[in-house]
């Protein structure tokens, strides 16, 4: 299925891409906390792996790339109100920034501009009047591609973004994803007349009806609700296949997220989580005796949709988990 959509007059691909711009215009990494604190960002993330452990705060863990030395590191993105929590036992002087530098996001976002006269306030009003009578045309116009852009397969859409050089216009392309990878450059039988230039933007996981989840992008790492792609009370030794298709695209070349293991008390407990069956970039969670460990994990896919794993106690019962939380394209 393939559609196209402009991207600066259809309601719902406006509402989606507006979505996306507030998730990340409101929120906070930790390493924008540490800065304003003037504490470490490893200080932050332990603190807030502890509030995450207690359940008060809501894990995203997610991997950055750092612009000097190029090294992945781990960061999370907090909501407002997860960031009033993960720094409430900081002084007030320090509280005081993060909730101005809130302040700030806010104002930056919700900016309007009051009208100063009379004459003023009509010209607004007759602006908004023409822009509302405009939107409804383009709402009757694009109800079509808006429902057909709705109709993305459970699982993956690639959007591309289009040009036509002659109007010098733009829009967007949602293809299904799920099949297979998708070139960098459009290459289907879809393409509007006239627009000859395409790149691959996104491929953005869907739900169950085919509407783009909520989640974060940056470049091309995709942060998403943490999907379970392990979760059993069978131990193994031997490398096992992980099919990840639940929660990466075809096009990830990289992923990432938690392992965790469960066990009695003075167990020893192990987790490997590798490329393919002969340990390729293997990564290892391990502690012991105790009862039970998690650590997070970021490997390169040599295989489209697959990772391999093990994990082993010493005493039994066990559970083991491992969740994808990211992915890059």
């Amino acid at each position: 299925m393939n559609t196209i959509t402009s991207p600066g007059n259809t309601h719902h691909v406006a509402t989606l891409i507006q979505q996306s711009q507030n998730v990340s215009r409101h929120t906070m990494s930790s390493r924008e906390i540490a800065e304003l604190t003037g504490s470490t960002h490893d200080n932050v993330l332990k603190t807030i792996r502890a509030y995450v452990a207690k359940g008060v705060v809501s894990s995203n863990d997610t991997p950055y790339v750092h612009p000097q030395n190029g090294q992945v590191y781990r960061e999370f993105v907090l909501s407002q109100r997860d960031t009033l929590v993960g720094v409430s036992g900081y002084s007030v002087e320090l509280r005081a920034r993060i909730i101005d530098r809130w302040q700030e996001l806010e104002a930056r976002a919700d900016q309007f501009q009051i009208p100063a006269t009379y004459a003023e306030a009509l010209q607004a009003v007759a602006d908004q009047a023409k822009e509302n009578q405009s939107l409804r045309l383009v709402i009757l116009d694009q109800a079509p591609k808006v429902a057909a852009i709705k109709r993305l397969a459970a699982a993956e859409g690639a959007i591309y973004a289009i040009y036509n050089p002659t109007t010098l216009t733009s829009a967007l392309l949602a293809v299904n994803a799920t099949a297979a990878r998708q070139p960098e450059v459009y290459a289907g039988a879809n393409m509007p007349a006239g627009y000859t230039a395409s790149a691959l933007v996104s491929v953005w996981p869907t739900n169950a009806s085919g509407q783009l989840i909520v989640g974060g992008q940056v470049g091309r790492w995709v942060s998403r609700n943490s999907v379970a792609v392990v979760n059993t009370a069978l131990a193994t030794g031997t490398p096992t296949l992980i099919n990840l298709s639940a929660a990466v695209p075809r096009n990830a070349v990289r992923c990432g997220g938690t392992g965790g293991i469960a066990g009695p008390s003075g167990s020893n407990n192990a987790m490997t989580i590798q490329q393919d069956a002969a340990g390729t970039g293997l990564q290892y969670i391990s502690a012991g005796p105790t009862s039970g460990i998690s650590g997070n994990w970021l490997l390169t896919l040599l295989t489209d949709q697959v990772l391999y794993a093990t994990y082993t106690v010493s005493l039994a019962p066990g559970g083991f988990t491992i969740g994808v939380s990211s992915y890059e394209f």
